[in-house]
């Protein structure tokens, strides 16, 4: 091996190992506290519980009440709020407030029912302040904290309970009992026994995590309802993910009959933003990251991207299109469709964006295609279609839906050279690739050969997608795969006959380039190399009329010309796409585009054009 040879090498497996050594060290974890993370301080879970805040403790140490206090705490409570006036000052309405939330929350695990009532109590006592500071933005925010907490808190612990959300219950505070109901499933509103889990987003610390938390102020407490994704779940609902699907929720009290009666609302925050409370209208409190966040740590292979490339027949139980939230017919679908070595955790930072963007919540469903990146791009792009159609049939099967016929795609990489071959027939381009011949006249095939040539080389674009935007995307291929070509043979291993139901033989009419993938086994690194086949096989044929298509490319080194530049992957050459109405040029190497805020400020852009919402503000 010559010198030069050896450094194409050399550089190819470096840029192999940097790719997944990004992957895997990035990964965010989460921890799900006993307290609110906000809280946590230096203390231990117990001192914490066991202790007061420092509000509380000066509060009742100029009263000389301290002591008292720590030897029965419930005749403390109940005696200040009797000692106190009708109306009470606003000092001693917040300090009564945090004393009796600060009780709930060291019964909740010894007795909940008890501790629904003083978080009740405090709810009660803050509320009135809170919604007026939650009204205006601004102003009475402890009070607006302390309602909020009751409010997640109360939520849980009746979630633990056994028994029918919507049941009334009576609970008894530290002065007054109280008639809880949950209200019903209309209206933006949620049963929770749709969730296997519901934790207050307070209490959701993430560490590692490269994004910014989206927290919305408002009133109620910001929760994160997680939806297991088991087989029996699966079966009526194949677009659910084996981790599951979480959701930004928030938990309101309102207040009525002179604070006796109280309905519980779990409200989506993904449809709503505003509540209607004791006849005042106010913004929803919500934490959009927390869910994700917590999705994220329910799946417990941190290296599925690379596995996902090396052994795919490995990976197929976990390939799929999947919901990010509960299906809505009222919105667009929008698929997100990643990389090579890679998952869908690489659109985290754009998911995270987008929905903090209100407009595209309302108007928009996000959804993922997690694939075997190893498996050759024709098997994948296949696989994809087929989902799709699939996707379609389940939920819209007479195709009434408008909302799901302009499905949009976005793309980055490897899933960018698939959502193009989504929107583009095949022609007879790969067939010539591989025969000299129609199928219908080789030799030496089966009917279930025949099948799956004509799966894999032949197929009509999706009448269905009619916007796609390309990130990055190696549409002529790249040099690194033309050296990292061999490496990736070693590296990716899979039985052949999962592409081909069962091994191709080798017949009459097979190009050179079919005899070779008869006997070589093709990856999904060797079609990214140069003027691949393959890719000047999809490019051959135009995107069907009525697709608009968008281009986001990189130019890494700003010295280069944009002709000869790369995003350190994909030449400039490579992911320019004539037919792209738009093309957005940014600075960044290629595993970062996804994160990008240009990036993702592009991605919006396109969103509101395509559903007619303007420009974004």
């Amino acid at each position: 091996m010559d010198v030069k040879t050896y450094r194409v090498k050399a550089n190819a497996l470096v840029w192999i190992a940097a790719v997944f050594f990004t992957v895997s060290c990035t990964t965010p974890k989460v921890h799900i506290l006993d307290r609110p993370a906000a809280r946590k301080g230096g203390a231990t879970a117990s001192q914490v519980h066991a202790r007061l805040s420092r509000e509380s403790a000066s509060y009742l140490r100029e009263r000389g009440l301290r002591n008292a206090f720590r030897v029965d705490p419930k005749t403390v409570i109940f005696e200040l709020r009797e000692a106190l006036p009708t109306t009470l000052a606003s000092g001693d309405r917040l300090a009564l407030a945090r004393l009796c939330s600060e009780q709930g929350d060291r019964l909740a695990s010894s007795d909940p029912e008890e501790a629904i009532g003083y978080h009740l109590a405090a709810a009660e006592l803050s509320f009135e302040r809170a919604a007026g500071g939650a009204k205006a933005g601004m102003g009475d925010y402890p009070y607006t904290v302390a309602y909020n907490h009751c409010a997640g808190q109360v939520a849980e612990l009746l979630f633990n309970l056994e028994g029918n959300w919507a049941q009334q219950r009576e609970f008894k505070g530290p002065w007054s009992s109280y008639l809880v109901r949950g209200r019903r499933e209309v209206n933006g509103f949620i049963d929770p026994h749709y969730f296997d889990s519901l934790v207050p987003s307070e209490y959701v610390e993430l560490k590692n995590f490269d994004v910014d938390r989206i927290v919305v102020p408002g009133i109620g407490g910001a929760m994160v309802g997680y939806r297991e994704g088991t087989e029996a779940r699966r079966a009526k609902n194949p677009f659910l993910s084996s981790v599951g699907m979480t959701v930004p929720v928030n938990a309101t009290l309102d207040f009525r009959s002179g604070g006796r009666i109280v309905d519980v609302g779990l409200a989506d925050s993904t449809l709503r933003q505003r509540i209607n409370l004791n006849g005042r209208s106010l913004p929803l409190a919500s934490d959009l990251t927390a869910p994700l966040a917590v999705q994220i740590s329910h799946d417990p292979d941190r290296r599925s991207g690379w596995k996902g490339m090396t052994h795919p027949d490995a990976y197929l139980d976990r390939a799929g299109l999947f919901l990010l939230e509960p299906y809505r017919s009222d919105q667009i679908p929008v698929v997100l469709v990643h990389g090579l070595m890679s998952n869908p955790q690489v659109w985290l930072k754009a998911v995270n964006q987008l929905r903090a963007d209100p407009v595209l919540r309302h108007r928009y469903q996000l959804i993922v295609y997690r694939y075997p990146t190893g498996f050759p791009i024709l098997f994948n792009a296949a696989a994809l279609r087929q989902r799709l159609q699939e996707f379609q049939a389940h939920f819209d099967p007479q195709h009434r839906n408008p909302d799901m016929n302009r499905m949009l795609l976005v793309g980055h990489s490897m899933g960018g050279i698939l959502s193009n071959a989504q929107v583009r027939g095949s022609g007879d381009a790969q067939v010539k690739n591989f025969f000299d011949r129609p199928i219908d006249e080789l030799e030496g095939l089966d009917a279930d050969h025949r099948a799956t040539i004509r799966r894999l080389l032949l197929y009509q674009a999706n009448p269905y997608i009619t916007r796609a935007i390309l990130v990055g995307a190696p549409l002529r291929g790249s040099h690194l795969a033309n050296s990292a070509e061999s490496i990736a043979h070693t590296l990716i291993r899979f039985p052949s006959k999962l592409v081909t139901q069962s091994p191709l033989p080798e017949v009459e009419g097979m190009t050179e380039l079919g005899r070779w993938a008869v006997t070589h086994r093709p990856d999904g690194v060797w079609a990214l190399k140069e003027d691949s086949p393959i890719l000047m096989g999809i490019l051959e044929n135009p995107a069907r009329d009525g697709v608009t298509l968008h281009s986001i490319v990189s130019r890494y080194d700003p010295q280069d010309s944009l002709e000869e530049s790369s995003d350190t992957v994909v030449p400039y050459v490579s992911a320019h796409l004539d037919e792209a109405v738009s093309e957005k040029v940014i600075q960044t190497k290629h595993g970062d585009m996804c994160d990008d805020p240009e990036a993702i400020a592009e991605i919006r852009r396109i969103l509101y054009l395509h559903a007619g919402l303007g420009v974004p503000r």
